[in-house]
């Protein structure tokens, strides 16, 4: 397809400067600067030798000009140690010689006259190995984006080639050969220091950083076969657009092609070999029932490699995600398919009450769900809880949770705030899903104290309490409020009523207190789920009283009545007041009778008789109670006083003394005369018992 055209040119200069020993160095340059070969003595600056020759080509070519002398042919100068002689090969192209100084000078012109007209085919790009017709030539790789010729290859028609040469910083020099047909890229030649490349992957010299510039040939449709003939293995295994000759290959990076609606997609627009020129980028999504669903543009500038992009996905359905590259008059595209799944995460957020007090603890119970498990089941969520109150943020909290089909999480706060007025709980997912809700509820603070009349009480006395209400918001409430009194682990007072409560409220509570001890006026409040609970101490003093009781006797006989004689020594501070006493009869751990009397206190002591009928046999406790003090007195009853076998004579003789030889018989029950009854009531002596 091309021949080794440096090589060759070099070799051309190596004969020139062969030919006459007048001639020390002869080098090529365009008018701009760029060498395509050169043999110089090796004390000369190459480069300061064609800047100076390509400033004085372009001065005498501006002279001619201006002076009416017609085009430029030679360039002749003469120096004290030399000549320097150009001549152009053909437009922007020069040849440079220099001579001795004691050179010919009509010698070295003819002879560079002569390499001019020969070189000349070669720097045409060796035209008699590649035919064509040039469409342009020198079009500098500064201006192959906007060059308007250039943009006209990737029309369909054109077959033909594109010569490029390029002087890379790093690379070196090195020309290309790209064979076009109907308006696709489809071979690629390299040619670099005698070494020869092809294929696709040379195509990327083209972006090395340096000068160059390019020519256009055109072909006909025999000629590019014999082109791809001659070099099949230059040939591409698939065409490639023109566009993608000059822009490099395009990646476009997303984290993955399956998506929730919801989704922020992030893509990255990188190239895989810098620009040093500026390109346009468009990034889009575009889906086939909806149209364009974002868009966004940007430049890369000259040396930057890469862009980010982010989009939120809001529709669900399957979308091409593109990123066009453009670049003066070509452009590339890369674009990749995405699914974008409707979002089926569900979060709902509840309190365990509507409204809350001062100081009191919020449970917050949040859940989400998920009805499509295996896209979603795993992603990692950030959930986070807000606590406001007019419209400040109290307090906040971060979780990270994994989302599964169902997953409940509890959170609490502490509302300590001064005062009450209505809060807001928000609870917030993000990371792989984003969904809110807004909790409002009340916060009441509510205060309450209970004040006694005094400390200490005496037994009898009337206690009196006044619980005092306040309550923020002031709006009015119906509040329940139970009282209670409590001596030791009894309650032996409570009422309940239903005050309203609009700020502030105030309760009286009166009771006589008859049981001494340690004691607690309990006030319980509550209105909806809301329940605050206040108590103060104080004690309740016995009155300094005794009680004692006693029985007749400890063993009864079933059908005999049993006396209790019960006494009560009663302080002078308590002279003039109503007691309550009781007897209480006991029978095998079983209430037989209940006796209660009222006795009102004028004296120092009271007495007070009980007396009963007996009518079942068994262990029996008769308990005397009053004014907290209780005496318990055990005793027995039986079906007959005397077992007759268990008698001696000497006892049985005594009883017939006593003419009660009844109770000898072998009855299970007898009934006793009158005078034998007096006789056993004269015969035992009643026993009274004193308790403190």
């Amino acid at each position: 397809m091309m021949d080794a055209r440096t090589d060759l040119l070099t070799t051309r200069l190596k004969e020139l400067q062969g030919s006459s020993l007048d001639i020390e160095g002869a080098l090529i340059t365009n008018a701009e600067g760029f060498m395509t070969a050169s043999v110089l003595p090796a004390t000369t600056d190459e480069k300061h030798l064609i800047a100076l020759a390509t400033r004085l080509f372009s001065t005498a070519q501006r002279s001619v000009k201006e002076l009416d002398r017609g085009g430029l042919s030679e360039v002749y100068v003469m120096g004290s140690e030399g000549y320097i002689l150009m001549r152009s090969i053909r437009e922007n192209i020069l040849l440079v010689v220099l001579a001795r100084k004691d050179a010919n000078p009509e010698l070295v012109l003819s002879a560079l006259r002569t390499a001019a007209a020969e070189l000349k085919e070669v720097v045409d790009y060796g035209t008699e190995l590649i035919p064509g017709r040039p469409l342009k030539q020198d079009i500098s790789l500064d201006f192959i984006y906007v060059d308007p010729d250039l943009a006209q290859i990737k029309d369909e028609h054109f077959i033909g080639y594109l010569h490029i040469f390029k002087s890379a910083e790093i690379y070196g020099d090195f020309e290309l050969i790209i064979l076009c047909e109907r308006g696709k890229a489809i071979g690629c030649e390299e040619l670099h220091h005698g070494f020869v490349g092809y294929g696709e992957k040379v195509l990327e010299r083209l972006f090395e950083v340096g000068n160059g510039y390019l020519d256009i040939f055109e072909l006909t449709e025999g000629q590019l076969e014999v082109s791809k003939k001659k070099k099949p293995e230059a040939l591409f295994n698939k065409p490639l657009a023109l566009s993608e000759i000059f822009i490099p290959e395009v990646y476009l990076e997303l984290g993955g092609d399956k998506y929730v609606v919801g989704d922020k997609l992030v893509a990255k627009v990188r190239l895989k070999t810098l620009l040093s020129d500026t390109a346009q980028v468009q990034f889009s999504i575009v889906s086939p029932e909806k149209g364009l669903l974002g868009e966004e543009k940007s430049a890369l500038l000259p040396g930057e490699g890469e862009k980010e992009y982010k989009v939120a996905l809001k529709n669900a359905g399957s979308a091409r995600v593109l990123a066009r590259v453009i670049v003066g008059n070509f452009e590339r595209i890369v674009e990749k398919e995405i699914e974008v799944r409707p979002l089926d995460f569900q979060l709902t957020a509840k309190l365990d009450k509507d409204a809350f007090m001062v100081g009191e603890v919020v449970r917050c119970i949040a859940t989400t769900k998920i009805s499509n498990p295996e896209y979603l089941a795993g992603r990692a969520l950030w959930m986070t809880f807000r606590l406001f109150m007019d419209g400040k943020l109290l307090e906040e909290r971060k979780r990270e949770v994994t989302i599964q089909k169902e997953s409940v999480l509890d959170e609490y706060f502490k509302l300590e705030v001064e005062s009450g007025g209505y809060a807001i709980l928000t609870v917030t997912t993000s990371g792989s899903v984003e969904k809110s809700v807004e909790l409002l509820f009340e916060i009441i603070n509510l205060k309450a104290a209970l004040e006694l009349e005094k400390k200490d009480y005496n037994v009898g006395e009337e206690f009196r309490g006044i619980l005092n209400i306040g309550m923020t918001p002031t709006t009015r409430r119906d509040v329940k409020v139970s009282f209670s009194l409590i001596v030791g682990d009894e309650e032996i007072f409570s009422e309940a009523n239903t005050i309203g409560v609009e700020g502030n409220a105030r309760m009286a509570f009166r009771r006589v207190v008859e049981k001494a001890g340690k004691a607690n006026a309990v006030a319980t409040l509550s209105f909806d789920k809301l329940k605050k609970v206040v108590e103060t101490p104080f004690e309740i003093l016995p009155l300094n009283f005794k009680l004692s009781a006693g029985l007749d006797k400890e063993v009864y006989v079933v059908g005999e009545e049993l006396r209790c004689v019960a006494k009560l020594v009663i302080p002078e501070h308590f002279r003039g007041k109503r007691l309550k006493i009781a007897f209480k009869l006991f029978l095998n751990d079983a209430l037989l009778e209940t006796l209660e009397r009222g006795v009102l206190a004028s004296g120092w002591d009271h007495v007070e008789e009980f007396r009963t009928v007996l009518n079942t046999s068994g262990s029996a406790l008769v308990v005397v109670s009053a004014q907290g003090q209780t005496v318990k007195l055990p005793l027995k009853i039986k079906e007959e006083l005397f077992e007759v076998d268990g008698l001696s004579m000497e006892i049985k003789r005594m009883l017939k003394d006593e003419g009660l030889e009844h109770l000898i018989a072998q009855k299970s029950k007898r009934e006793m005369s009158k005078p034998t009854e007096a006789r056993m009531h004269k015969a035992a002596e009643p026993r009274i018992e004193r308790h403190q």
